[in-house]
């Protein structure tokens, strides 16, 4: 199974699924957040969605963005991979690799590692959303909610592809960034149709702050 976390509630989210918000289908402008979390709504055009297949690390990172945001909901979705979920980290690696003339640092492979992050071109249906459970702060404590599961899920026994995503499209040149971001934690949210809800602008995550969360913030035993 692969978690992502939003702030939009799961009668939207079991209904339409999780949609990308456009057709930009440059793995390295989706993981360095520049065609999401570095634009304004109006401009983001991923086409790819990001999932988590690290349970504890998406977790601890709503958990942190709740206590960020005491009163605003956090959802937690379970969804069950396909051969539509290609590996994030392997997927920027093989685009290197097939243009080396383009600068990509160590810190750009790292939150895709970290999270064990996994893309999916354009959709996550609603059939392969299993379940969502919510993190909301009230008076300093965090409050967790029992699973709920999705009428539309279809159980089946899938899993993510083993091969990376490549469509043979260079990242653009331009100078090498890493922005101190999570993807999942709410850069590249799904809101490309009007009858949905875009997501609350981003929160900016830097790793310090996340392993800073991990450790001193958030007990994960009480998660």
């Amino acid at each position: 199974m692969v978690w992502r976390m939003d702030t939009r509630p799961e009668h939207l989210i079991f209904h339409a699924g999780f949609q990308a918000w456009g057709s930009n289908f440059n793995v390295h402008d989706h993981v360095t957040g520049e065609s999401c979390v570095n634009r304004q709504q109006g401009q983001r055009d991923s086409g790819f969605v990001s999932t988590a297949a690290n349970f504890q690390f998406i977790r601890t990172a709503a958990a942190a963005r709740a206590f960020a945001q005491p009163g605003q909901r956090i959802y937690l979705y379970r969804v069950r991979p396909d051969s539509n979920f290609f590996n994030a980290e392997a997927s920027l690696r093989t685009l290197h690799d097939n243009n080396p003339q383009v600068p990509i640092t160590p810190l750009n492979y790292h939150p895709s590692r970290a999270a064990n992050e996994y893309i999916t071109p354009t959709l996550i249906p609603t059939q392969n959303i299993r379940d969502v459970e919510s993190y909301i702060v009230v008076d300093g404590e965090l409050q967790v909610s029992t699973a709920q599961v999705n009428p539309r899920y279809v159980a089946d026994n899938t899993r993510a592809t083993n091969r990376p995503y490549f469509n043979g499209e260079a990242p653009r040149e331009r100078r090498p960034t890493w922005l101190g971001m999570i993807p999942m934690v709410g850069a590249c949210l799904a809101a490309s149709r009007s009858d949905l809800k875009q997501d609350i602008p981003a929160i900016m995550f830097t790793l310090e702050s996340v392993y800073n969360s991990s450790t001193s913030i958030i007990n994960h035993d009480e998660l």
